[in-house]
């Protein structure tokens, strides 16, 4: 079973994101506080989703996203990107990116599981697309 991916600098998002992906115990979930740890992560491994933040002090998630894409054996693994910026701009870079989902913080846990549940099970692929209009609030 592929792995969820939570990238966040802040470690109480994560290990809410991480209860919340995690809650059943099927699916391993690995949480990464840095960017670098975690693109050394996905360089070798493949990623069920990969949940990031926008707001990074190393890298911002939208070029991590193009990273992600470009560089690593996950350019059709769904992302979800987080971010408590309000600029409605962001939305649409991340989405232009290659971003699956959007969400806005603080996250509704619910809208996160329910997220989570419809992805997951999917296949990445043309399907992604699917989830680019989830938005919290």
């Amino acid at each position: 079973m592929l792995p969820v991916v939570i990238i966040d600098d802040c470690a109480l998002t994560t290990a809410i994101l991480k209860s919340i992906a995690g809650a059943r115990g099927e699916r391993p979930v690995f949480p990464f506080t840095e960017v670098g740890p975690a693109l050394e992560f996905l360089r070798g491994t493949r990623a069920g989703v990969i949940c990031l933040d926008y707001t990074m002090p190393d890298m911002d998630g939208i070029t991590l996203t193009r990273e992600i894409r470009r560089h690593t054996q996950n350019a059709a693994a769904p992302i979800i990107m987080l971010t408590g910026t309000e600029d409605p701009s962001i939305k649409a870079f991340a989405l232009e990116a290659g971003a699956t989902a959007f969400l806005r913080k603080p996250v509704k846990l619910p809208i996160f599981k329910e997220l989570l549940g419809r992805i997951l099970p999917v296949a990445a692929g043309p399907e992604a697309g699917l989830y680019a209009e989830a938005q919290a609030g």
